[in-house]
């Protein structure tokens, strides 16, 4: 689940472990703008496309209070944060 990190800037962070047991640390990061707040949901690519449709690949999604895996056209600009086995 993630949680609040610094609750002025609103950045969010999620812990992700992979099967071999190591972890990484991915940011959402947020902003205000005339006391409104704007960009606090991250979005990271996995490295597993669709089987149906390979054009689509699996995302992680996350905000302040969720956390999901969900599905995207791979032509879309989002984060990703290589790792190494």
């Amino acid at each position: 689940m993630p949680r609040d990190v610094n609750s002025y800037y609103c950045y969010y962070e999620v812990v992700v472990t992979g099967p071999n047991g190591n972890s990484i640390t991915l940011r959402a990061e947020g902003e205000y703008q005339d006391r409104i707040l704007f960009n606090t949901v991250g979005y990271y690519w996995s490295s597993e496309v669709d089987t149906v449709y390979p054009f689509r690949a699996k995302k992680l999604v996350f905000s302040r209070d969720t956390a999901f895996i969900s599905v995207g056209n791979r032509n879309i600009g989002l984060n990703i944060r290589p790792v190494m086995d």
